[in-house]
């Protein structure tokens, strides 16, 4: 077992020693108390931050798993460790890293403008089939676009809001009123597709949920009722509170 220093780590990070390399990062996975403590103090103080949270990460899978599940970790520096993982780790690594921590990625708001590689965001987004519950709307357009394109998002409420007045589409009072109409009127045709392929999970996490939502015009609201996709309980809380004369 090495005795760690920061000149050490240093060392074999820039070196070939490949041995004492696989001997070092199998050492700092092991979750000892003087592992953390190092790896805590090194980061804020090595110059090859890059080669080492790289490594690090090669070697140890569960290294966003043990942070997650430690209290010794602030929000603060369990932000600092997340973002440091997303820039420097290989997508291949990052996989196996958040493989069962999806949420981690798909809760955050600000994921899209985590770092500047908007190719790395697309290419982690896309080997873990993130499905957003929510994000910042003045994340990049490029990654905003990708999101709504690719399906990376959730149907909840706030999701079809930030995809909706990304392309200038939204309107409160329609939104909250006439929902389903809104959406058929934006002429955003993958938000179309991609709701009208998981009609009844939206009509119980969207449509039903929306206070106000019982204006929908007769015209849609009759595509609804005739939908085989939903189901007849979803149907009937439909007709019950909606205001339209059917």
């Amino acid at each position: 077992e090495f005795v760690l220093s920061f000149n050490l780590v240093d060392f074999l990070l820039k070196g070939n020693q490949v041995d004492k390399k696989i001997r070092l990062f199998n050492q700092l996975k092991n979750q000892s108390d003087s592992s953390i403590r190092f790896i805590d103090e090194f980061i804020d103080n090595t110059s090859h931050i890059e080669v080492f949270i790289k490594t690090l990460c090669e070697y140890w899978g569960g290294v966003w798993q043990f942070i997650e599940n430690q209290s010794i970790y602030s929000e603060e520096k369990r932000n600092k460790y997340f973002k440091l993982i997303v820039k420097y780790a290989n997508v291949s690594d990052i996989k196996t890293i958040f493989s069962e921590h999806k949420n981690s990625i798909a809760d955050n708001k600000g994921f899209l403008s985590l770092i500047e590689d908007a190719d790395k965001i697309k290419e982690i987004i896309g080997v873990l089939n993130i499905k957003f519950t929510d994000l910042d709307e003045n994340s990049p357009k490029q990654l905003l676009d990708f999101i709504y394109k690719e399906n990376h998002y959730v149907i909840n409420s706030r999701m079809l809001q930030v995809i909706l007045a990304h392309y200038g589409a939204f309107e409160q009072k329609t939104f909250e009123t006439r929902n389903y109409s809104l959406i058929k009127s934006s002429n955003l045709q993958e938000l179309t597709n991609y709701i009208k392929n998981s009609i009844d999970e939206y009509i119980s996490v969207v449509y039903l949920t929306l206070e106000h939502n019982t204006e929908e015009p007769l015209d849609s609201l009759t595509e609804l009722l005739n939908d085989e996709k939903i189901s007849l309980e979803n149907k009937k809380k439909i007709i019950i509170r909606t205001k339209t004369i059917i």
